[in-house]
């Protein structure tokens, strides 16, 4: 009895397509340039992985970072930044409507290093730290510890972020009255 080839055929040609759509490059504006980090990032820093998710991990890097866009496609980008050469993963996450949208807030081509000079000690402390503390204006949060993730904080006008710390739930919450953080709560 001879199985016809054609299930298996068809099987690969699916495979073949699924494979190639997912790492199809991603017409962005900065693909292949240099361009600076425009907050802090928080990579896992065993695998140098990050999430559009912006999970709080224990890695730093730091806003005005100098980097090299090497490649993107619409689930994730690899970079380089320039001074150390370390290289770094950024993935998608589903709950992030748009992966473009994501990467012009955390990337661009001017170094922000300058704006947050202009903001209060207590912002530059906790940036150079890479965390909120209390006391910051929702600008030096942002420039610290990045955008809250858009599902659990849908505008930044609120007095109340959310981000996450990892993928397994964790989260911690940043409150503020008016325009400065006034409780920290994880």
């Amino acid at each position: 009895m001879m199985l016809s080839k054609a299930p298996y055929f068809l099987l690969g040609l699916l495979a073949l397509l699924l494979t190639t759509s997912c790492a199809t490059p991603l017409d962005w504006q900065y693909s292949g340039q240099e361009t600076y980090t425009q907050t802090n990032l928080h990579p896992d820093p065993r695998k140098n992985r990050l999430f559009t998710i912006n999970y709080q991990q224990p890695g730093l890097l730091p806003l005005g970072t100098k980097v090299r866009i090497d490649s993107i496609t619409k689930k994730k980008m690899k970079f380089t930044a320039v001074d150390t050469g370390a290289e770094y993963r950024y993935d998608h996450h589903r709950l992030t409507p748009s992966f473009v949208e994501h990467l012009n807030q955390y990337f661009g081509p001017q170094n922000p290093s300058s704006e947050a000079l202009t903001l209060s000690d207590t912002d530059q402390k906790g940036i150079k730290a890479g965390r909120a503390t209390a006391g910051m204006s929702k600008r030096g949060v942002i420039l610290a510890i990045g955008y809250p993730p858009p599902h659990m904080t849908p505008s930044t006008d609120g007095d109340r972020w959310t981000y996450w710390v990892n993928r397994w739930g964790k989260t911690f919450v940043v409150d503020f009255e008016g325009d400065q953080v006034v409780n920290l709560m994880d």
